[in-house]
């Protein structure tokens, strides 16, 4: 027994022996426990005396070992999950005693209102060019600054790591100083040694698939396991898994897979179902237009939506819906996200309701952004129209308006921005 208590300070050989020893005295304790029944005390030492031992097997040994202990009824799982000292919420099982005596803590947060908890998962979902990525990243700087996101405290400054296969370094770099430039002009400002914490890793270059089985992905792991994470993103998770999430099977092994990875809380980006009819898309609730098997909703601890605020509504407009498992469900959120700085501003009902119509600075940016600053008339008011949700007739006069103030110049059929022509020269 004594030379398991010292198996660090060993050589290998040592070691070994000692292990052979004490197993060997478990197996004779084992054949000869009918012996102790009518003694409390002898019990007692014993289990006390192979506890002692148990605690410094190697993991394989002490597994086995558990398991031949609890089979011959020396310890019930409870009683040995205790005498090991394992917290009760990594225990398998425990009793109502075990949970009553356990005085736990309320439950862990690293956002608040039940959003995320230490483990588990989210799902973040939206139709397809809704805003997920950005929605995401905002998401993230929050985390690793300990910022509010939206009205959500942050309970904990986090690690994040980005799986992204949708986007480019260039992309994310451009993307992020733009929410950091809107961040700052709110007055927070993300401390350089924070932004340490966010790593990005890219699913394309590295050729990154879910095959649902662990060893398929040692590289990931590798990667994850020396950043070690309080939170790991994938966007989105249907670019890069094999198998297809419509089988309810196939969402069980993604999360024993993801869990096996990092038993961390995980981020899964996806996307809703295709477009339906108008009618469908006004009744349906948007947490059930999440594409795949319910069982990736049902199990998951938190789910965000981002919807659309109405077909009258600007692009820019969105209701932000929550389920979660374990707290009551908040309503929506209604945020209008600037398309200068792609930051995210809560919006009062009844702003929401009544927006502020398209202004010359938002046409000005949606050229910019979608045409490079510079289009055919035609194909700016069709898009714009689209985009901003008012008639052509009102997107023309805006322009001419702004044509008017010298913000745009045309020629021909052609507008352009005019501070962009006065870069080039």
């Amino acid at each position: 027994m004594k030379g398991v208590d010292r198996l660090n300070k060993m050589t290998k050989e040592e070691a070994n022996k000692a292990v052979e020893i004490f197993l060997k005295y478990v197996d004779k304790e084992i054949d000869q426990w009918g012996i102790y029944k009518n003694s409390l005390e002898s019990q007692t030492s014993v289990k006390k005396n192979i506890i002692a031992g148990l605690k410094e097997l190697p993991k394989l040994e002490k597994d086995i070992t558990i398991d031949k202990l609890l089979e011959s009824k020396i310890f019930n799982q409870s009683e040995m999950d205790k005498s090991l000292e394992i917290p009760i919420e990594e225990r398998p099982e425990f009793s109502l005693e075990d949970l009553k005596e356990s005085k736990l803590s309320p439950e862990k947060l690293l956002m608040g209102r039940g959003i995320m908890p230490t483990k588990g998962y989210m799902l973040l979902s939206a139709g397809t060019k809704a805003g997920k990525t950005l929605f995401a990243l905002n998401m993230s700087l929050c985390l690793i600054s300990g910022n509010y996101f939206l009205d959500i405290p942050i309970k904990k400054k986090c690690k994040v790591f980005y799986i992204f296969s949708e986007s480019s370094p260039s992309l994310l770099d451009d993307t992020i100083t733009k929410i950091m430039r809107g961040l700052a002009k709110n007055g927070i400002e993300i401390d350089p040694a924070d932004r340490k914490n966010l790593r990005f890793y890219d699913a394309i270059e590295n050729k990154l698939i879910f095959t649902l089985k662990e060893k398929d992905i040692p590289k990931l792991k590798k990667s994850i396991e020396r950043f070690d994470p309080d939170v790991v993103i994938i966007d989105p998770i249907g670019r890069i898994i094999e198998p297809t999430l419509n089988k309810a099977e196939n969402i069980v092994k993604l999360i024993n897979l993801i869990t096996s990875i990092k038993n961390c809380f995980w981020v899964l980006v996806h996307h809703d179902r295709k477009k339906a009819s108008e009618d469908i898309e006004k009744t349906t609730d948007p947490i059930d237009r999440i594409r795949g098997s319910s069982n990736l909703s049902n199990f998951a601890n938190s789910i965000i939506c981002i919807a659309p605020a109405g077909n009258k509504m600007p692009n820019n407009f969105k209701e932000i819906h929550f389920s979660l498992r374990r707290y009551y469900d908040p309503i929506p959120l209604q945020v209008k996200w600037d398309r200068d700085d792609l930051n995210y501003e809560l919006m009062d009902t009844t702003d929401f309701k009544r927006p502020r119509k398209v202004s010359i600075d938002d046409i000005i940016t949606f050229i910019n952004r979608n045409f490079s600053g510079i289009g055919y008339r035609r194909d700016i008011i069709i898009a714009g129209a689209q985009e901003f949700k008012v008639s052509e007739r009102y997107l023309y006069r805006l322009m001419i308006k702004a044509f008017n103030e010298g913000k745009l110049i045309k020629t021909d059929d052609k507008w352009q921005v005019k501070e962009m022509q006065d870069n080039l020269f």
